[in-house]
């Protein structure tokens, strides 16, 4: 093992970190460190069925600096059907969601000039900050641990048909910033949201929520092709100016959202299975200018309409 300040890392950890250009000033500032089975449970409450030894990012009380709680990144998780892991991070039973803030973040958080970036995973908050230090740049890169992990879960609520579901709203810590003169918000999310339309409509979701506070939204996305995950991992594949270029080439969301409808009123024209037409009548919905929305819904019918008639002529034949 290699002693990074107090908190024990391996030399194959530090590799990984170094990659990304994480370096290990901000990893013991950041407390993340390597823990066992054993360790994970009883000094973090990590519980459940499995091995729970990996890396752990506390998260920290910003004004004392007392941990929270912690989010740990397992070594070995389970192997769903689908051959993807399982609870590949897990936090402390019964814990609530929180938001994580890298080391630094108290005096941005109340700076509207220092633009938001959201991302998903620690590790990529981590790589943004680094990334920031080394161009002496100024932005705060804020984890949500997850898409939709923005809300949290706040109590049981009754459904309509008598049935009962988790009641989930906005974390409390998205109040710790401030967002006065429609302080810029980047989302930055993992390079799913092109193909996962769960991801896409978490992200969306999370846009309207930021500009309903005051935000300035843009969506930063990261290339299909860089063979990249997450930021973190862009940093590594593509290196610092083309991650910088990304932010600040970042959309307004508004049109993010005229672009994702026209590509959907598209693929109608090659496919209008249930899920395709969700997925357009789903993009057109979010598509801000009335009339354009007209625009594209008869677009769509009439694809769908083509689409009908190819079928019913083909059948014919």
């Amino acid at each position: 093992m290699v002693i990074v300040g107090d908190q024990a890392l391996s030399e194959h950890d530090r590799e990984l970190f170094a990659l990304l250009r994480i370096d290990g000033d901000l990893l013991t500032c950041a407390g993340v460190r390597r823990v066992t089975d054993a360790e994970a449970r009883e000094c973090y409450g990590i519980t459940g069925v499995g091995d729970m030894a990996g890396i752990v990012f506390p998260y920290p009380e910003l004004e004392r600096g007392d941990r929270v709680t912690a989010r740990l990144r397992r070594d070995h998780p389970e192997i769903g059907p689908d051959g993807k892991p399982e609870r590949k991070y897990v936090s402390p039973h019964g814990d609530n969601r929180h938001l994580y803030f890298p080391p630094g973040a108290g005096a941005l958080l109340v700076d509207p000039a220092v633009p938001v970036v959201f991302v998903e995973a620690e590790k990529s908050s981590l790589a943004i900050t680094a990334l920031m230090t080394r161009t002496s740049r100024r932005s705060l890169a804020i984890a949500t641990g997850g898409c939709g992990s923005w809300r949290g879960k706040v109590g049981i609520k009754t459904t309509a048909n008598g049935g009962r579901e988790e009641e989930r709203w906005p974390l409390s810590d998205l109040s710790l910033i401030s967002w006065e003169q429609e302080r810029q918000a980047i989302i930055f999310f993992d390079s799913n949201t092109a193909t996962n339309p769960a991801v896409r409509v978490a992200r969306w979701t999370f846009a309207q929520y930021l500009a309903a506070v005051g935000a300035k939204v843009l969506f930063a996305d990261i290339p299909h092709d860089s063979g990249a995950n997450g930021p973190d991992d862009l940093v590594a594949v593509a290196g610092d100016e083309a991650v910088l270029a990304l932010l600040d080439t970042a959309r307004p969301f508004p049109e993010q959202a005229e672009q994702e409808a026209q590509a959907a009123v598209a693929a109608l024209s090659k496919s209008c299975d249930l899920e395709t037409r969700d997925l357009a009548l789903d993009a057109i919905s979010r598509v801000e200018d009335l009339a354009h929305q007209s625009v594209l819904a008869e677009r769509a019918a009439k694809a769908l309409d083509e689409r009908s008639k190819k079928r019913s002529n083909s059948k014919s034949a």
